[in-house]
């Protein structure tokens, strides 16, 4: 959509958002919200300064999804120091996101959604390398991954001898 057109045709012609559309054969609820979205916008007015782009206005009245408009709204946490208590027995992450969130709103910043800690987490995890892919043969390892504290054997539903060495836990 070329705003600074729709923009001209509405404020100097007069038009309507369903005359405008009709005009530059865009839609009129897509008209009418960018219209309305330009009224409600506090940093854009008309008439518009000659170094106004389409690309401004857009970038103006169209945040992208899923960034918030302001950072600051969330608290933070250090990736490095949940990825030492995921260390410890019987740690999980939803456990230590419950304590993250359990803080609840400190300075006017809130605890992130479970998502998105581990959305951070993870991106934190890709960013330093700490983790590592390992070439795995089907059939050949059993590996074992529980945080909990039950017997092994019980686990597993073993009633026969098991050799401890071979299970690394």
């Amino acid at each position: 959509m070329d705003y600074k057109r729709v923009l001209i045709l509405h404020f100097t012609n007069g038009m309507s958002g369903r005359e405008i559309a009709e005009t530059t054969g865009d839609k009129k609820t897509t008209v009418n919200e960018f219209l309305k979205r330009f009224r409600e916008c506090e940093e854009l007015s008309y008439p518009l300064s000659e170094d106004v782009t389409n690309e401004f206005i857009a970038g103006c009245l169209y945040k992208k999804a899923g960034n918030p408009v302001n950072s600051d709204l969330y608290r933070d946490f250090d990736p490095e120091e949940v990825h030492r208590a995921l260390a410890k027995k019987g740690e999980t992450l939803k456990h230590l996101w419950k304590k993250y969130n359990a803080v609840g709103t400190v300075n006017g910043r809130k605890p992130l959604s479970y998502r998105q800690f581990c959305r951070r987490y993870t991106a934190w995890l890709d960013s330093t390398k700490v983790t590592f892919h390992i070439q795995r043969i089907p059939g050949v390892n059993l590996e074992l991954d529980f945080a909990g504290k039950k017997e092994l054997r019980r686990i597993l539903g073993l009633n026969r001898q098991v050799l401890l060495s071979d299970i690394h836990h």
